[in-house]
């Protein structure tokens, strides 16, 4: 959607991260002032349970687990070395 504004396709309206927002703001083709959140989106990541990954002992801990609309489902040992 960047590329397209950019290339000077026209919209009505756009849906696109924050930042992306005010970078088409600050270049004009979105009108600044008219730039509203709509909501949060959370993003998740996850590791299939036969994935082959290193082993690092100290870069493995427990991080909270949310499914798409932001429940908590508990936790999942991961590397946060990769």
């Amino acid at each position: 959607m960047r590329d397209r504004l950019l290339a000077g396709e026209p919209a009505d309206l756009v849906i696109l991260t924050k930042a992306l927002i005010a970078e088409l703001a600050a270049g004009g083709r979105v009108l600044a002032d008219s730039c509203v959140d709509l909501g949060r989106v959370r993003t998740g990541v996850a590791i299939g349970a036969l994935a082959a990954y290193p082993y690092y002992s100290d870069c493995w801990d427990y991080v909270p687990v949310y499914d798409p609309y932001g429940d908590y489902l508990g936790e999942q040992y991961v590397n946060l070395c990769n």
